[in-house]
């Protein structure tokens, strides 16, 4: 939170911090990161975010993703979910993965380039499953069902 807002958490006692440029105090049975330097660009506060709430909390992770943008949502559910990546160079992405940290009973991948999905499955990779996308360049869609 910005250094104005501080003041209103009372927190509990500090902890040791991962991140420079912010107090990091128990509350409640979580931890508040309160900055203490101003917030001066958007992209270096999102990396900041996510080193302090850690990647174990992400729902997907790509890797050798160069310039996808990519988009994760999960049925109401929780038994379906929609990875969106989309491509903004006109390279084929031919080697991206993506990280599992939960079991899908079934996996496809809709791209633009094919007609019918491309039904994928995991492996485990240094201890984490795995999916390997098939190549793609500007559109894929990634289903996941339990």
């Amino acid at each position: 939170m910005p250094r104005a807002l501080a003041a209103q958490f009372a927190g509990g006692k500090p902890v040791p911090c991962p991140v420079g440029g912010y107090d990091l105090r128990s509350l409640g049975k979580g931890q508040l990161a309160t900055a203490t330097r101003e917030w001066d660009d958007p992209y270096f506060l999102a990396a900041d975010v996510h080193s302090l709430v850690s990647r174990r909390n992400d729902p997907v992770r790509l890797f050798n993703a160069r310039s996808l943008w990519g988009h994760y949502s999960v049925a109401a559910d929780g038994h379906r979910a929609l990875l969106q990546l989309v491509g903004f160079t006109s390279r084929p992405n031919d080697s991206v993965s993506i990280g599992l940290p939960r079991p899908w009973r079934s996996v496809a991948m809709y791209q633009t380039e094919s007609e019918a999905p491309a039904i994928l499955g995991a492996v485990t990779v240094e201890g984490r499953r795995e999916i390997h996308l098939p190549a793609f360049t500007h559109y894929a869609a990634v289903e996941f069902r339990s």
